[in-house]
């Protein structure tokens, strides 16, 4: 997760200005934007990887796990390092940031992995995700600190969990789930979303904005807030270079999504162990709130105000597809349809940003 800037030189004589960073800035500044990243990428890529393992066929699934390992590092890290250089004009130029609609596909992702781990898509469930961070009336700079804390938790519940079923029971490959070989059209469709998503994530958490002041806040009941992205603000030099390097923020996502390939969601298939059902609640809760606190963040981050109406509505819509689609043929379809219906939701935006202006 970066912060947009014009330049990647340090501004003149930070580094002596703030050579000694603190504990606190190194997690808001260093740490926070990176657990966040990973946590969104989990989201989406997880399953994905999951589910081309487990349509690999039996005879063939190591030198196929192998590929898959190989292929999806590699379309990955071309991705980020192909766009990266790009996104300051692609935000300047077209205010993508500014459509709910881009920001929603954010709900869905949420809605789609709350369903797999609770097993359903209940009125819990969708309230928390599509509601609950809408009802947040003042959000401090500090929220995405928060996300990120509870997020490391999560990230460690998960991984002791997976951890302990691969040791013990099934090795990379999973032991349900798909049956059934992929085809052919299957497999596109697979590697179609796969690289969809991952233009999505590295364009949706360039449009994040971090700040290092979390003593402020910022009344954002109109949804509109917007935090400072100078920098001047309190920066360590040494962080300046991983938010702004092309390489170093591929080569991080590129490790993450590789990790992706070993994590297990859901309850490891009939394999229970002494507390296994309490880290499932927790590992479960955990996923809860750190999607509602970061939820609250992106709804603020608008360069120009969005109205409620748009964004609940877009978030209701978003929120219902994750619940109910289930094949990756549906997911594909949606891949479709959002760049069109994202690329109408800024031309309105634009059109009657305009006109407010012309009234003025």
């Amino acid at each position: 997760m970066v912060t947009l800037h014009d330049s990647t030189t340090p501004p003149s004589g930070i580094y002596n200005q703030y050579k000694n960073i603190s504990l606190k800035e190194l997690w808001i500044q260093g740490v926070t934007p990176l657990v966040l990243d990973a946590f969104v990428m989990h989201l989406w890529a997880t399953p994905l990887i999951s589910s081309l393992i487990n349509g690999a066929p039996i005879t063939e699934s190591g030198l196929y796990t192998a590929c898959i390992i190989t292929v999806v590092a590699i379309v990955t890290f071309m991705v980020n390092i192909s766009i990266h250089p790009h996104l300051l004009a692609l935000h300047r130029k077209t205010g993508i940031c500014d459509s709910p609609l881009f920001r929603a596909i954010w709900i869905f992702i949420s809605a789609a992995a709350v369903r797999r781990y609770t097993g359903g898509g209940g009125v819990m469930s969708f309230t928390v995700v599509t509601f609950l961070p809408l009802l947040y009336i003042r959000i401090p700079y500090s929220l995405p600190v928060i996300s990120a804390m509870y997020g490391v938790l999560f990230f460690a519940l998960t991984a002791g969990r997976s951890i302990l079923l691969i040791v013990r029971h099934e090795g990379i490959r999973p032991t349900s789930g798909s049956t059934v070989p992929h085809d052919v059209y299957s497999i596109g469709f697979h590697w179609f979303v796969f690289m969809f998503n991952s233009i999505y994530h590295t364009i949706f958490m360039s449009s994040q904005i971090y700040t290092s002041d979390t003593s402020d806040t910022s009344d954002t009941s109109d949804s509109s807030h917007t935090s400072d992205t100078d920098d001047t603000l309190v920066q360590a030099y040494m962080l300046l270079p991983w938010k702004h390097s092309a390489i170093t923020l591929s080569i991080f996502r590129t490790i993450v999504v590789i990790l992706c390939v070993f994590i297990r969601e859901t309850n490891s298939y009939g394999h229970m162990y002494r507390f296994h059902l309490t880290i499932e609640f927790l590992e479960t809760l955990l996923l809860y709130v750190t999607i509602s606190t970061f939820t609250a963040w992106v709804h603020c981050q608008h360069v120009h105000s969005n109205t409620l109406r748009n964004i609940l509505t877009t978030s209701v819509v978003t929120a219902a597809c994750g619940m109910i689609v289930e094949r990756i043929e549906q997911s594909a379809f949606l891949c479709i349809l959002a760049p069109a219906a994202i690329a109408l939701d800024i031309y309105y935006i634009a059109r009657n940003n305009h006109m407010k202006s012309h009234n003025e």
